[in-house]
């Protein structure tokens, strides 16, 4: 018997070799479809290690990649060539001194903010504030009460009364009814509301997908080192469901008394420092 007839009656390593090939193949197969699985965000979006200075995380990351730092205007020597200075909500008492606590001019701040208001021929409010935010569960900065969360609030007035609106924004689809004055005040964060904080859990907001910045292909670029700058209106990217506007659909969109049934703008104030 020849060395070949001998490997195909006994089952020798050239006749196993086509069933090694098609396992590994099947593993393979199988290893792809778990990361497959895996949600962008869950995958890439992180929490950046707790500062020494404030007890807040350095910085968060989107599911983009991109990663922005706790924005706090501070003039320490040397001035970091690669960040403009001035475009944080949040300043200090003395901004030639480290963000302590105690040197806080406010009890919160942002590692990002999205901000969009609508002109409305009838007059009225109607505004979107989207954040990923800084504060303290008891609104003193007293260190141990640190929490972070992510925002997503609609507030809209001068509305008919008792009204379902549908409200469109970069992250969803809301259905609001108004009360009996004509409000819509709605406010979804999500994150901690008490201490201790798990800072990971704001990553469960939708704004953590991606962070809106400036559109690079309209007008000026944004600030160096910046995503934005929250003093001045632009058009954003950044919608993980291409919706880069704030929209309020429903009757007398426009204010009440009105026939205008749709209201929408595009442009965004944007506060959010690139982290080193």
């Amino acid at each position: 018997m020849t060395r070949e007839q001998r490997e195909l009656a006994g089952g020798g390593r050239n006749a196993t070799r086509p069933l090694l090939a098609l396992a590994v193949g099947l593993l393979l197969s199988l290893l792809v479809a778990v990361v497959a699985s895996v949600p962008a965000a869950e995958a890439v979006a992180r929490v950046g290690p707790i500062s020494q200075v404030n007890g807040f995380p350095l910085w968060y990351q989107d599911a983009t990649g991109l990663r922005l730092d706790l924005c706090l205007d501070q003039g320490v020597e040397p001035v970091d060539p690669n960040r403009e200075p001035g475009l944080c909500l949040t300043g200090l008492n003395n901004p030639d001194a480290p963000p302590t606590l105690d040197n806080w001019a406010d009890v919160e701040a942002f590692w990002w903010q999205g901000e969009a208001s609508i002109e409305r021929r009838a007059g009225g409010r109607a505004l979107l504030v989207l954040a990923a935010e800084a504060a303290f569960a008891n609104e003193q900065a007293v260190d141990g009460d640190q929490i972070s969360f992510g925002r997503i609030r609609v507030r809209v007035d001068n509305l008919r009364p008792n009204t379902v609106y549908t409200v469109t924004h970069p992250y969803g689809v809301m259905r609001l009814r108004s009360d009996a004055t004509g409000v819509i005040n709605v406010t979804r964060d999500v994150g901690c509301a008490a201490t201790p904080c798990n800072f990971a859990a704001a990553l469960r907001s939708p704004v953590f997908q991606s962070f809106l910045r400036w559109d690079p292909r309209v007008g000026a670029p944004a600030p160096v080192g910046h995503i934005g700058d929250p003093t001045r209106l632009h058009r954003v990217v950044g919608s993980p469901r291409g919706t880069n506007f704030f929209r309020i659909d429903g009757p007398g969109a426009g204010g009440r008394g009105t026939s205008i049934d749709r209201v929408q703008t595009s442009l965004f104030s944007i506060q959010g420092r690139r982290a080193n």
